[in-house]
């Protein structure tokens, strides 16, 4: 995946864990957390909550950036219960 093709969805969550984990441990969230939902790549509110919801699950501060991150999605008009 090139810059150039990522989705918004896929550039917020890697812009939050790069953030607050740094860059080799955001790609590597990012990694093992798509993985885990089956997907390549955020193309939607509802993709970027069910990360999240993934992302949550984690301890300390990765944990923190899901829930930080399930609250973006649904202010962006993720439904709840996506599946």
């Amino acid at each position: 995946m090139t810059p150039a093709s990522t989705s918004r969805w896929h550039a917020v969550a890697r812009a939050k864990l790069t953030a607050v984990l740094g860059a080799a441990k955001a790609e590597d969230a990012m990694r093992d957390t798509l993985a885990k939902i089956g997907r390549r790549e955020l193309r939607s509110a509802d993709d970027l909550y069910l990360f999240a919801e993934a992302l949550a699950e984690a301890s300390g501060f990765t944990g923190t950036i899901g829930g930080l991150l399930t609250v973006h999605a649904l202010l962006h008009g993720a439904h709840a219960d996506t599946e």
